[in-house]
């Protein structure tokens, strides 16, 4: 995957509020694959397998892919699909790749204008005619930390000559010898598959390991990428409530990114959820290299030199995090557009950059804190230095620690803007070795002391991160700073999604894609996350999305469920009461759109075979959906995001929340007395039987807060149950 700097997820607070694209659904825990090694707990199973289809939907522009993966040690995915113990995970089953796996998509004869291929994905090809689980490369893993690699060529003109020189193993920049043929030993491996569609007659995959990595970024290609399949962590067994990870095979977590560079664009959404929308963007290649020209003329931009292929500039355009992690090296980067004087290395580069760079030391040194604290352009500027140096701090104590290894590098002015833009943890290595320096999570941003992480409420790295995001985005939701800001911060996220987000000003060469990441942390709409059995990518249209509406925030739809109630859920249902799913037993929530969910009624169905049923109502059709509960009333203890019609009956002693909670959910579709009183009991107390509860909805600021004043929608259920409540009367709650 790109760099992502601090793209994280803080698990106390995605319990109090859902990530904004989420969906967790699927199928139960997944029996071992027949090829699994023999060992404690493995038998008989199947290998997963989901589904990547692309589809050319350009009018002249011939298209050329190239799919890698990443390099797990150990391979959670392998060791969970296995049923490998916890106790012998790291030890004895680690199936460690050190190789890139890579496959070609058609070769050098691409996909036409209306062509498309769909990919038979297994999660994993042995390799080795008899797998020893802690020898490297026993497997090619084909789901985690994908990179799809799109590149376009006008028809009749051939592949681009970088592309076919990756393709040949001829690439000058690679080292000779470094990609070599896949070799299967294993008897009968599965493999990925290839079928072709359309104006395509034929696919092939060719397939190769490298011992060089991922393909360099100045190629003229765009990032696409995707992880599939998750692991679960941990959830008790039904049988016997012992503990247990598992990975989870229906589910996608895709992007387009332009966190480090900007060539083409395209669609992506998932296959078999309709309910999710897509990310990226319809435009066409003939439409998107004029804005990038435009764009890099009218601010110098640097452009990229295409090593190995044409020699030459391209309109390809690295991003500020790209070139600011580049200002430590040692000579000017090849790749990049030479500096002239009296520009020199590394004291004073590309126009644009060094006025960021200037810019910032400038205003960070100079700025004055604002008597109120997180409100102003200064305030921004002067927190995230300070996040940033108080996580340098940490960096250093891990290494005197030896938490972390390999010396650390000083905290240099390049550096720290590096990690500024990066919204990037110090985690490198003075020493430069592989396998050295912090691991992945060992000094995360919001673990930085002082921000929260110590009560767990991440409360003031919360704040930092949302004036992050102003800072970005030019000023908090979308206004602009007050006072005004004395310089642009990030002018490639204007270049990237338009001011306002979505808005494509073709005279400054604004590119106007709102659902796209535009740097590290950008993930208010940039990112899905969801239940699916694959994904597709489109470049040119949307037309074979399943989905044709932009991602935005949807409902979550909360399950009151445990893998250990004798009652429980067993599948869903959404727009219809036969599109079954399975109920995730980790994570109990699945998604419904936020776009018409009074005609899109929820079906569930728990394991005993009752069916219960509801409907979301919103009464507004612009965020928030439903009634706003601001986040501290969410979190707090007892929290007020309950079932209420927010009226109370204190003759009772009862105070429920002053949140009507209930109004929007439409309980008719139920046919029994159960699974009527399932959905909306009495809240007023019925014989000294105590309250009554029921489905119920809110909307609240998504948390931690972003610059987009986004929404996260929730709708939370009881628990599936065989019991009726004599006498009690479904009645929403209220008296």
């Amino acid at each position: 995957m790109n760099l992502r700097g601090g793209k994280s997820t803080l698990a106390l607070l995605a319990a109090c509020s859902a990530v904004a694209i989420v969906a967790a659904s699927g199928s139960a825990l997944a029996a071992p694959p027949p090829n699994c090694p023999t060992q404690t707990g493995a038998g008989p199973g199947f290998i997963p397998v989901q589904t990547i289809e692309i589809f050319n939907d350009t009018d002249d522009q011939k298209i050329y892919a190239e799919l890698e993966v990443g390099k797990p040690d150990p391979d959670l995915w392998i060791q969970d699909v296995c049923n490998v113990p916890d106790a012998e995970k790291d030890k004895l089953y680690p199936y460690p790749t050190t190789l890139t796996n890579r496959l070609y998509i058609n070769g050098l004869t691409g996909i036409p204008p209306g062509g498309s291929v769909t990919i038979t994905l297994p999660l994993y090809t042995q390799l080795a005619a008899t797998v020893v689980p802690t020898s490297n490369d026993q497997y090619a893993e084909w789901w985690q930390g994908q990179n799809m690699q799109i590149f376009a060529k006008t028809m009749g003109t051939g592949a681009p000559k970088a592309f076919e020189s990756y393709f040949n193993g001829t690439a000058p920049s690679r080292a000779a010898g470094s990609q070599q043929a896949m070799v299967f030993d294993a008897s009968n491996p599965t493999k990925p598959t290839c079928t072709a569609g359309g104006t395509l007659n034929s696919c092939t995959l060719s397939f190769f390991t490298d011992t060089a990595g991922t393909l360099p970024k100045f190629a003229p290609s765009q990032l696409v990428e995707a992880t599939l399949g998750a692991n679960q962590g941990k959830v008790p067994a039904p049988t016997d409530g012992s503990i247990t990870s598992f990975l989870y095979p229906t589910q996608a977590d895709f992007d387009v990114s332009y966190v480090n560079v900007a060539d083409l664009a395209a669609t992506m959404g998932p296959v078999g959820n309709d309910q999710a929308g897509y990310v990226g963007s319809p435009i066409k290649p003939t439409e998107f290299t004029p804005l990038l020209s435009t764009f890099q003329s009218l601010n110098t931009w640097p452009t990229f030199i295409d090593l190995d292929g044409t020699k030459a500039a391209i309109p390809k355009l690295p991003s500020p995090l790209e070139l600011l992690a580049r200002l430590s090296g040692a000579d000017a980067p090849a790749d990049i557009t030479p500096l002239t004087p009296p520009q020199s290395w590394p004291g004073n580069v590309w126009k644009p950059i060094q006025d960021l760079r200037t810019n910032w030391t400038k205003y960070s040194t100079t700025c004055q804190h604002s008597a109120d604290g997180y409100t102003t352009f200064c305030d921004a500027v002067l927190d995230v230095r300070d996040l940033i140096h108080a996580n340098y701090i940490k960096y250093k104590a891990l290494m005197e620690a030896g938490t972390c290894t390999g010396g650390e590098v000083s905290e240099t002015a390049d550096r720290t803007v590096a990690h500024v833009y990066g919204w990037q943890p110090w985690t490198e290595a003075a020493s430069g070795k592989k396998g050295e320096g912090c691991g992945p999570r060992a000094n995360l941003l919001e673990n930085t002391p002082g921000y929260g992480s110590e009560d767990k409420t991440y409360a003031k790295y919360a704040k930092v991160k949302t004036e992050f995001d102003n800072l970005n985005y030019g000023g908090p939701s979308g206004v602009a700073w007050n006072p005004a800001a004395p310089y642009v911060f990030n002018p490639w996220v204007t270049f990237i999604h338009g001011t306002p987000p979505g808005t494509q000003d073709k005279a400054k060469g604004n590119l106007g894609m709102p659902g796209v990441y535009a740097y590290s942390v950008d993930d208010a709409v940039g990112n899905l996350n969801v239940y699916a059995t694959g994904y597709i990518v489109d470049i040119g249209s949307t037309t074979h999305l399943e989905n044709m509406s932009p991602a935005g925030p949807p409902i979550a739809i909360s399950l009151g469920y445990s893998i250990l109630d004798a009652v429980r859920f067993d599948t869903y249902s959404v727009c219809g009461p036969n599109k079954n799913k399975k109920v995730n037993p980790a994570d109990p929530v699945f998604i419904i759109s936020a776009i018409d969910p009074q005609n899109c009624p929820v079906w569930l169905t728990d394991n005993k075979g009752t069916n219960y049923t509801f409907t979301v109502k919103p009464t507004a059709v612009t965020p928030p959906l439903f009634t706003e509960i601001p986040t501290p009333a969410v979190i707090k203890v007892p929290s007020d995001a309950g079932w209420s019609t927010g009226k109370g009956y204190p003759e009772s002693g009862n105070n429920p929340t002053p949140y009507d909670t209930t109004g929007i959910i439409d309980c008719s579709g139920n046919t029994s007395q159960l699974t009527k009183l399932w959905c909306c009991t009495r809240l007023a107390p019925f014989n000294g039987q105590g309250f009554g509860s029921g489905v119920f909805a809110y909307s609240t600021p998504q948390y931690p807060p972003t610059g987009h004043q986004s929404y996260d929608n929730h709708v939370v259920t009881n628990p599936a149950t065989d019991k009726v409540l004599a006498g009690a009367v479904c009645n929403m709650g209220r008296p």
